[in-house]
């Protein structure tokens, strides 16, 4: 079993090694960190390099169409609030706070 470094994923995959890092944090490339650095098998930088064909002028290899990564774009996106955190005067009535009179703007001449 041959593994790779961080450079020599990179240089395999044609990526730069911040992208590698990233990819392989975020779990979307298979690697192991032993210790204090990433370490690749290449059975795994293969499979990544196969994973990744498609989309147009690619055949597919079981020779189905495959669902497009961004599949609901054009669809409305469901949750959170219509309504911003409530501000200043709102916040404080709604924690009970008391504050104090708002000062005058006054000029001196």
């Amino acid at each position: 079993m041959r593994t790779y470094s961080v450079e020599e994923a990179a240089s395999l995959l044609l990526i730069a090694e911040a992208t590698v890092r990233r990819l392989a944090h975020a779990g979307l490339l298979r690697g192991a960190k032993p210790g204090r650095r990433w370490v690749f098998r290449e059975e795994d930088l293969v499979a990544f390099l196969e994973s990744s064909y498609g989309g147009s002028g690619q055949a597919s290899v079981s020779g189905c169409k495959e669902k497009p990564l961004w599949q609901f774009i054009d669809e409305d996106r469901s949750g959170g609030s219509m309504c911003g955190p409530p501000r200043g005067s709102e916040y404080a009535a709604l924690l009970g706070l008391k504050t104090a009179r708002q000062r005058r703007n006054t000029t001196t001449t």
